[in-house]
């Protein structure tokens, strides 16, 4: 496919939302060197790799401290529709950084006035 439509993986960028932002990460850790970035909102790994990724992709992740579906803090979310153990964001964002990727800090921003505040990940240069 990428052949016949001369897809340029420079230029294929992922994003999703809780488990489609979980199927981007592993995407990209499955699939080292096709993707160029993930935006990846509201999920992180769902489990640790066991084996590292050759070449990651630029990272941004987007995810609230109070999500009681998929838990900042990692765990079984208090809500979720499919309770099993989440990693912990933090966790994902350093196993990225192990892997190449760098950290350009985490932010406050958009606060809802109920105390939810997003966190924006990291990105490589």
């Amino acid at each position: 496919m990428a052949i016949r439509f001369a897809i340029d993986p420079r230029r294929v960028y992922l994003s999703g939302f809780s488990n489609g932002s979980m199927l981007c990460h592993w995407f990209a850790v499955e699939s080292p060197g096709i993707v160029a970035a993930i935006g990846a909102v509201s999920g992180g790994l769902s489990a640790i790799p066991s084996e590292g990724c050759a070449r990651p992709p630029a990272v941004r992740i987007v995810h609230g401290f109070l999500d009681d579906h998929v838990p900042f803090e990692g765990g079984v979310g208090s809500a979720a529709l499919d309770p099993y153990e989440h990693v912990a964001i933090q966790r994902t964002e350093s196993w990225w950084r192990g892997m190449g990727a760098t950290s350009c800090g985490w932010r406050r921003a958009c606060p809802d006035g109920r105390g939810r505040h997003w966190s924006l990940g990291f990105t490589q240069p």
